[in-house]
C-alpha cells in the first residue's frame, strides 16, 4: 500500500527527532567550549590592573614575594617599586624595630636640592666640586651586629652585590650574630721612598731599623703633617 502524505510527514518528524538526540551531546559541548573560549579572549583582551601598594606591602611583610619582584609585578614600573620598598623598609623596621630606617629614607628619589647639597659638602667632603653622579642605594637588612638588628644603606653599581650581602647578613642572623671589638681608631698611611736600584733600596731598609732611628724619624715626620703620627 502506498503511504499517506500525513504518514510520510509523521515518519520524517519521527526521524529528525532521533538525528537531533543524537546531535544533542555534541551541541552542549560545542557551545561549553565557545564559553571558554570567549572567557579567555576576554582575558587576554582586558589586561589585569597592578596590584595596590597595600597588596604589594601585605605580600612583602608575608614573605610571600621578594623584593626583587616588585618590578616585575608592576609590569617594569621602577620609580614606583621604589616607592612600595621604601613603605616596605619603612614598615618591617616598625614591626620588627630593625633599626632607624631614617638614613634610607631620608635618601632623594626624584630630584636633588642642588643649592643644599653643594652647600652641605663645602669644607667637608669635596673640594673643586663640578656636580655629582647618582649612585643607586640598596638594602642591607637584618644585619645582627651586637645584638642590634640594622638596616643598613648600601649605594653600588655591582650588579647582585646588594642581593649576595643580604644572603650573607639573613646566614649570619640565623645565628649569634657578628660581635665586635674595637682596638684601635686611626687611620694608616705607607711613605714611599724611590731607590736608583735594590743595593740602595736595602741599605735604605737597614738604616730606617736601625734600633737609635726611629726618635729622629718620629721628629722629621711631625715637622711635615699636624695630624699623622709616625708609629714605626
Amino acid at each position: 500500500p502506498v503511504p499517506s502524505p500525513l504518514a510520510k510527514v509523521s515518519t520524517l518528524a519521527r526521524m529528525l527527532r532521533s538525528s537531533l538526540r543524537l546531535l544533542q551531546p555534541f551541541a552542549r559541548t560545542t557551545r561549553v567550549h565557545g564559553l571558554h573560549t570567549s572567557a579567555a579572549a576576554r582575558s587576554a583582551a582586558e589586561p589585569l590592573s597592578p596590584p595596590s601598594d597595600a597588596e604589594l606591602l601585605d605580600r612583602l611583610l608575608s614573605g610571600s614575594m621578594s623584593q626583587h619582584r616588585l618590578e616585575a609585578e608592576l609590569g617594569g614600573d621602577a620609580e614606583r617599586a621604589v616607592r612600595v620598598r621604601r613603605l616596605y623598609v619603612e614598615a618591617v623596621s616598625a614591626q620588627d624595630g630593625v633599626g632607624d630606617p631614617a638614613a634610607v629614607l631620608s635618601l632623594p628619589v626624584e630630584e636633588v636640592d642642588a643649592p643644599e647639597f653643594y652647600s652641605s659638602v663645602l669644607g667637608t667632603n669635596c673640594e673643586n666640586v663640578v656636580g655629582f653622579v647618582p649612585l643607586p642605594v640598596g638594602v642591607i637588612r637584618p644585619l645582627l651586629l651586637d645584638g642590634r638588628r640594622l638596616t643598613v644603606p648600601l649605594a653600588t653599581t655591582e650588579g647582585a652585590l646588594i642581593a649576595s650581602t643580604n644572603r650573607g647578613a639573613r646566614a649570619i642572623a640565623a645565628g649569634e650574630g657578628v660581635r665586635t671589638e674595637l682596638l684601635g681608631d686611626g687611620m694608616t698611611r705607607a711613605p714611599v721612598v724611590e731607590c736608583v736600584d735594590l743595593r740602595q733600596a736595602a741599605a735604605l731598609k737597614r738604616w730606617f731599623e736601625a734600633p737609635d732611628r726611629l726618635p729622629e724619624l718620629q721628629r722629621t715626620f711631625s715637622a711635615t703633617s699636624r695630624f699623622g703620627q709616625l708609629l714605626g
